[in-house]
């Protein structure tokens, strides 16, 4: 009871111009307030930043996928444009044996699946026309070379013809 009565007499005091304490109390009042709306303020502008930043790192990890698609479609390419390049002046050491041209046609038909694939992506992941259009010129004529090697192997005459020469010498 002597608790209740002598807080009634502080409020009392305060309330009869004990300015010090007054002014005390209401600082004690404003004080957490005003840095409540400081750490708003602060993590509102963290939080822009933050989202800044996010978009920051999204494009530049887009771009480093673009970049790495890129190069995965040129070595694709660039594989069928080394093994279409075996055949340019030395065709006779692929059709040599059975083994050499079978090879060589499998090694054909890894090159072409792995364009057509890379082709597809391209088709699905890049919005450059002039680029898609190049890339099945040259996809199209991939094939057709490796349709051609395929239909002239199942014909049975590049066996024959190694028979033949393998027989006269």
């Amino acid at each position: 009871m002597e608790d209740l009565i002598s807080a009634v007499n502080q409020i009392l005091d305060i309330l009869k111009g004990n300015n010090l304490s007054f002014i005390t109390s209401i600082i004690f009042a404003l004080v957490p307030i005003l840095l409540t709306v400081i750490s708003i303020i602060l993590s509102v502008r963290m939080d822009m930043q933050n989202k800044t930043l996010q978009k920051m790192i999204a494009d530049r990890d887009s771009r480093n996928q673009t970049r790495q698609i890129i190069l995965e479609i040129y070595n694709a390419y660039f594989t069928g444009f080394r093994i279409t390049s075996q055949a340019k002046d030395n065709i006779e050491d692929i059709f040599i044996s059975d083994q050499s041209y079978y090879k060589w046609a499998t090694d054909l038909e890894t090159a072409y699946n792995s364009i057509a694939q890379m082709y597809n992506q391209a088709k699905l992941l890049i919005r450059d026309n002039e680029f898609i259009v190049s890339l099945k010129k040259a996809f199209e004529s991939f094939g057709a070379l490796y349709h051609s090697v395929g239909q002239y192997i199942a014909t049975g005459i590049p066996s024959q013809m190694i028979n033949n020469a393998w027989q006269k010498t």
